[in-house]
């Protein structure tokens, strides 16, 4: 397996799992805006994802400058989600905060994957 196809297995991975994690949280209680917001995030992000692995098995691996573009939005994922926290909290808002809650894992684990491809490609 080459260091693009394992790359692509982890965000597909990754993907699926946020599909599964936000599809249960939309299942329980739908009403409550943090569960809501949270589901539909993480299905969103699942999505896309998951849709982004499968259509780089067509694709040529990405080049380093890109790849570390891509870290850095990786990071702003991070920081936006966790404004989204912080103003649910401000301002009594809970679909924000669970927006931002399904936001920051997403953010962080396409930060350390995009940096663990670079490290396997000598380009860190």
């Amino acid at each position: 397996m080459t260091p693009f196809d394992a790359h692509l297995a982890r965000v597909g991975a990754w993907g699926l799992a946020s599909l599964l994690v936000g599809a249960l949280a939309l299942a329980r209680n739908r009403d409550e805006p943090f569960r809501r917001h949270f589901g539909i995030q993480s299905v969103a992000w699942g999505a896309v994802n998951l849709l982004l692995a499968l259509a780089g098995r067509s694709g040529s691996p990405p080049s380093a400058a890109f790849l570390w573009v891509n870290v850095g939005l990786d990071a702003g994922y991070v920081a936006v989600a966790l404004t989204l926290i912080l103003t649910g909290r401000k301002f009594g808002a809970p679909g924000l905060q669970g927006a931002g809650w399904a936001v920051v894992p997403q953010g962080i684990f396409l930060l350390l994957a995009d940096l663990i491809y670079l490290q396997q490609r000598n380009w860190a």
